[in-house]
């Protein structure tokens, strides 16, 4: 797998990418899918929701990728740790769960609304 390295100073002139996601397969997807976008992004991973709230905190992102069944935490509980804190970072969830009642459900979580 092929990784960059990035110095200090452009970390700090590129976009910062949270991606909270337990399931190394997507997580590989996701961010190999980041780097066709732009060499100017830095993408942070967490494997669970109270990794990702702590990253979060941490790093400041841009955008954050949210997965929604994970152990420890869910997507819906670290969702709502950070919109305690930040009502305008973006984010984006990430589920395998296609059902309407199931997309209603992520519509209700204090994230922004389904789209789709």
């Amino acid at each position: 797998m092929f990784t960059s390295i990035k110095t200090e100073e452009a970390i700090k002139e590129s976009h910062k990418v949270l991606i909270v996601e337990d399931n190394e397969t997507i997580l590989d997807y996701v961010k190999k899918v980041l780097a066709t976008c732009s060499e100017s992004i830095h993408v942070v991973e967490a494997r669970n929701g109270i990794e990702g709230y702590k990253q979060f905190k941490a790093e400041e992102p841009d955008l954050i990728f949210m997965d929604i069944v994970m152990p420890e935490s869910d997507g819906y509980q670290a969702t709502a740790m950070i919109r305690q804190e930040d009502q305008t970072v973006p984010i984006i969830a990430l589920t395998a769960k296609a059902l309407q009642g199931e997309k209603e459900e992520c519509g209700t979580c204090p994230s922004d609304p389904p789209r789709g």
